[in-house]
C-alpha cells in the first residue's frame, strides 16, 4: 500500500524467524487526515495477520508529529467535520485494540495530536531528545480522540491536568518521571533495529495469546 504520507516496512524477527515485526513510520511532522486514513487501513490488515508480532509506530526525522496540520496543508476530508473528528478517533480506538503490542518509539517533539496517538500504544519508549506537550487547553480546544481518558488512566488525574491545564513540555525524562514514557534510551539507541527488535518481539512471544483473547473481540 504504497503512500507519499506513511510507510510500512515489515523485518524478520530476531527471536524467531516465524516472528514478525512492522514499522509504521510518520513521513511528515503533521497529522492529517490521509494519514489517519491509512492507519486505518494498516489496523485492519494487522488485525488478521498472525504473522505480525509487534507493531512499532514512530517517526521519521527529527519530530514524531508536531500535531495535527492547522497551516492548510492537508486536504479537505471527505466529510463533515464532526464526523472526520469521530473516524480519527475511531482510528486511534483500533490501534489501541490490535490483538498484538503496539509500541510507541517517540523522537522529538509529540505534541497534541500526536500525543493523543501515542496514548494508544502498550509501550512508550521516549528518546531522550523527545519533548512531549499537551496544548489543546492552549488553542482552546478539547481533545476529541480520547486523551481525556487514556492521559489520566495512564499517568494519573493530579499530573494529567498539569500537563493539558498549563501546556507544559515534558523532556523524555520527565515524561518517564509521570509514568508518561515507560522507556527513556539514547537517540542513537531508538531505532536502533536490533535492540529494539528484541524488545519488542520477546514482549509480543509472551503476550501474543493474551492479547489476541482479550483484544481479538474488540472490545477492549
Amino acid at each position: 500500500m504504497p503512500s507519499a504520507a506513511i510507510s510500512r516496512s515489515a523485518t524478520d524477527g530476531a527471536v524467531t524467524v516465524r516472528a514478525a515485526l512492522t514499522w509504521l513510520t510518520w513521513l511528515r511532522s503533521a497529522i492529517t487526515f490521509e494519514m489517519f486514513s491509512l492507519l486505518t487501513d494498516f489496523a485492519a490488515e494487522l488485525r488478521y495477520d498472525r504473522a505480525v508480532k509487534a507493531v512499532i509506530l514512530t517517526g521519521a526525522g527529527r519530530a514524531f508529529t508536531a500535531g495535527r496540520d492547522v497551516k492548510g496543508g492537508d486536504k479537505e476530508p471527505p466529510m463533515h467535520f464532526a464526523d472526520a473528528e469521530a473516524f480519527m478517533h475511531d482510528t486511534i480506538k483500533a490501534l489501541e485494540a490490535l490483538p498484538i503490542p503496539l509500541i510507541a518509539a517517540v523522537n522529538g517533539p509529540c505534541f497534541t495530536g500526536g500525543l493523543e496517538l501515542v496514548l494508544a500504544a502498550d509501550i512508550i519508549i521516549a528518546a531522550r531528545s523527545a519533548t512531549f506537550c499537551d496544548t489543546h487547553a492552549e488553542l482552546g480546544i478539547v481533545p476529541g480522540w480520547g486523551l481525556s481518558v487514556r492521559l489520566p488512566r495512564r499517568v494519573g488525574y493530579a499530573a494529567a491536568k498539569l500537563m493539558s491545564w498549563t501546556a507544559r513540555r515534558y523532556s523524555g525524562e520527565q515524561a518517564a518521571d509521570i509514568g508518561l514514557a515507560d522507556l527513556v534510551v539514547d537517540d542513537d539507541a531508538l531505532r536502533t533495529t536490533a535492540a529494539l527488535r528484541r524488545f519488542s518481539l520477546s514482549l509480543s512471544l509472551s503476550l501474543s495469546l493474551s492479547l489476541r483473547q482479550t483484544r481479538g473481540n474488540g472490545n477492549a
